[in-house]
């Protein structure tokens, strides 16, 4: 079944009306709004920008948003940890480090200190 037609048996099941504000829209003005992945909310496109789409926005520029200088290079920066996996003949080691990304310039400062190192051994498949 394509897409549309759950979308179409969701909307009618709630009357074409916005969960939110509760007033009825034509097909097109309305979205479905995942909640988790089992439970759908039928909104307006409207109450989506007003209610629920601030949420998103702010979360996404509080993550982007430089907080600290980096002391390698004195830029500003975001603290991250950065992961790196190497492959030997019989172990996967992981290394674990502090870095610092640069998203104005879309690059990392590594600190070259590794917080962790984990070994595992790599089994094979038959």
């Amino acid at each position: 079944m394509p897409r549309s037609y759950w979308r179409l048996k969701a909307i009618e099941a709630v009357n074409y009306s916005c969960q939110l504000c509760g007033t009825r829209k034509n097909y097109e003005d309305l979205v479905l709004h995942h909640v988790n992945p089992f439970q759908v909310m039928v909104v307006c496109k409207d109450c989506r920008k007003r209610v629920l789409g601030k949420r998103y926005v702010n979360r996404k520029a509080k993550l982007s948003v430089p907080r600290e200088l980096c002391p390698r290079c004195g830029k500003p920066g975001i603290p991250r940890t950065h992961t790196i996996i190497s492959y030997l003949k019989t172990k996967k080691v992981i290394y674990k480090y502090n870095a610092f990304e640069h998203p104005e310039e879309n690059r990392w400062c590594h600190l070259g200190k590794y917080i962790s190192k984990e070994e595992r051994p790599i089994v094979k498949r038959q």
